[in-house]
């Protein structure tokens, strides 16, 4: 059976707001961003070509829209009534993924962590699943005649079954703890000078836990940091006990074979191991004929997967790197510079070197056909730093303006802020942040170091745009309560007046919770008549809601 694919597509990453001008009505696109706006998209998540969430409609119901971006065009469906076309619902759920990508949960993500939760874990999220709705039955594809088996019938049948026991966290717990029994005896030996016998054991210790890795449930990681203890330990066990070249060719057969063939996530660990134990040319020139070896196919098995190629590539690059083969790295490097992380490598090997202008024609090209948005942000970081390291602040400054736009990071912001204060140009600089951010909808950062520097007029200019989430404005409105009260009530009243617009008894709630903030300053400013005034005239304003005169009626 074949898994599906869950990354991000490229088509989604490279979306944005011009494409969606091409599509639907302008008022409908309107309508979109205005629920974007209001945080009224919920439960969104993204695999591959596909984003999918929630907005609650006039009914008790939820609308749940689902949008397919490809090449060609972008679907939309939707169980509101227009859902057939564009409508308000499928722009909204298009423009909060454009803006606000971090907000959607990654289907991804979610499906390592499932697969890192025991069998009897998953069968007691299903079962819960089905009593809260029996259509899922359908989607488990069980034969029915087992639906309906007596106690007596099923018994029978799964005889056989109870006899296998599930993975648990019991298990990885027993499976620690005779392991480390086992480490003990190697700490035993270690401490006598045995470092030999010390070393056989760490081995056996270790083909044991990676042998029994998949079968146990290792969520919370104990297991994996105790056999990465060990395979350190082992390294330096063996470098004491292996004296001659033969032996030490035999350590590497093996253990360059356990690192091909290994898929737990202990990959580096076992490079450490090979790169750390040459210690001559003799001992380095035999793993990198390994590794050449099984490259070009010399070596059985002779098809080699990419996965298994950038393995071996990782290890010539670590092994160069460690004998100070410059020109061997930076030749290798050069062929396998479609991999990004060869290209980060190759890069700093450069600025190593002082070949200053190559790394960068290097970094300029990976981040022209990087197709990833991480890997890419990632390089355009470094390129930066590059920049900055060799004095090309004006460069450096404009990446990371243009990263920090994507990204919203305060140390990039303390970076920003270093260089064009250098250069003289802080106020024009952070003003075009604040333009660029407001427009986007991405200011929770920057507010957030204003408010730490004290920058209280920035921060008020900023929870004034018309973008701004409710989270940040109330953030906002609260720390300047005592120093600037007036724009503290401004704030307060536009949370007020939106969450009364929304017409639900729940955000009434939070508009009565800012009304009692008002309601202080206004006290505290001994202007008691003022609130007074203000209070009579909402409750005038909004006499037929009903429930919103109740929670606010005793402010009044």
């Amino acid at each position: 059976m074949m898994t599906e694919n869950y990354q991000v597509s490229q088509e989604l990453m490279e979306l944005t707001e011009e494409k969606l001008e091409k599509i639907g009505q302008e008022h409908t696109r309107i309508g979109g961003i205005n629920y974007f706006r209001e945080n009224r998209v919920k439960n969104q998540m993204v695999w591959g070509n596909t984003i999918v969430g929630e907005i609650g409609g006039s009914a008790q119901e939820s609308y749940k829209i689902r949008i397919d971006v490809t090449e060609e065009k972008i679907k939309s469906t939707c169980n509101c009534p227009y859902g057939g076309n564009y409508c308000k619902h499928a722009f909204a759920l298009l423009y909060t993924w454009i803006r606000t990508q971090n907000t959607f949960k990654r289907l991804e993500n979610i499906e390592f962590i499932l697969s890192k939760k025991s069998s009897s874990e998953l069968t007691t999220i299903l079962l819960e699943m089905v009593k809260n709705d029996p259509h899922i039955i359908q989607e488990l594809h069980i034969d029915e005649k087992y639906l309906y088996e007596t106690s007596q019938e099923k018994g029978k049948r799964y005889e056989d079954f109870y006899r296998i026991s599930s993975p648990s966290i019991q298990q990885t717990q027993e499976l620690l703890e005779k392991l480390k029994k086992f480490h003990g005896m190697a700490v035993n030996y270690t401490n006598q000078g045995n470092h030999h016998d010390a070393a056989k054991v760490l081995q056996a210790l270790i083909l044991k836990g990676l042998e029994k890795y998949s079968e146990v449930d290792d969520s919370t990681g104990i297991l994996s940091d105790f056999l990465e203890e060990c395979i350190h330990f082992y390294s330096g066990c063996i470098s004491m006990s292996l004296k001659t070249i033969e032996e030490k060719k035999d350590f590497f057969k093996q253990i360059f074979e356990l690192y091909l063939n290994e898929t737990h996530g202990f990959a580096h660990s076992m490079m450490e191991l090979i790169a750390g134990n040459c210690t001559v040319h003799l001992e380095y020139q035999f793993v990198e004929e390994l590794c050449k070896g099984r490259l070009v196919g010399t070596h059985e098995p002779a098809q080699v997967t990419e996965y298994d190629r950038e393995k071996i590539v990782e290890l010539l690059l670590e092994l160069y790197q460690r004998e100070g083969k410059d020109d061997k790295f930076v030749s290798l490097a050069r062929q396998e510079i479609d991999s990004w992380r060869v290209c980060l490598r190759l890069c700093d090997k450069l600025e190593s070197l002082n070949r200053i202008e190559e790394a960068v024609r290097y970094y300029k090209r990976a981040l022209e056909e990087e197709t990833g948005k991480y890997p890419k942000l990632l390089m355009q970081k470094k390129l930066a730093e590059l920049y900055e390291n060799h004095n090309q602040k004006e460069k450096a400054l404009e990446i990371y303006i243009s990263y920090f736009n994507e990204r919203g990071d305060l140390e990039i912001y303390e970076k920003i802020k270093k260089l064009s204060s250098e250069a003289q140009t802080w106020e024009n600089t952070r003003n075009t942040i604040l333009i660029s951010l407001g427009k986007a909808g991405k200011c929770h950062t920057l507010i957030d170091a204003l408010l730490k520097e004290g920058d209280i007029n920035s921060c008020i200019k900023l929870a004034m745009m018309p973008n701004q989430s409710t989270k940040d404005i109330a953030k906002v409105a609260n720390a300047i309560k005592d120093i600037k009260s007036r724009e503290s009530i401004a704030l307060f009243k536009k949370l007020i007046n939106y969450y009364i617009a929304l017409k639900r008894r729940e955000d009434y709630k939070f508009a009565a919770e800012y009304l009692k903030s008002v309601k202080d300053i206004y006290v505290q400013l001994d202007e008691k008549q003022v609130w007074e005034k203000y209070i009579k005239r909402l409750i005038k304003q909004n006499a037929r809601k009903k429930v919103l005169v109740e929670e606010i009626s005793p402010l009044a």
